[in-house]
């Protein structure tokens, strides 16, 4: 993440979806890699995100 707000959004954001989730971890040994993999798609879902609010104000400014 480029900033700190986004980073800590993304960490919150884990944190609920990893308490919401707890019952789908199938081994307990692996927490610490399904919280892991957890972040990185909230991570790849926010820059997704941004990357088209950015394309949509481009195409609001030439209009």
């Amino acid at each position: 993440m480029k900033n700190e707000h986004d980073a800590i959004e993304a960490y919150q954001e884990m944190t609920y979806r990893s308490l919401k989730n707890i019952h789908k971890l199938k081994e307990p040994n692996y927490l610490k890699t399904w919280l892991i993999r957890i972040l990185i798609n909230i991570c790849l879902d926010m820059k997704l995100k941004q990357s088209r609010l950015v394309l949509t104000n481009e195409i609001e400014q030439m209009i």
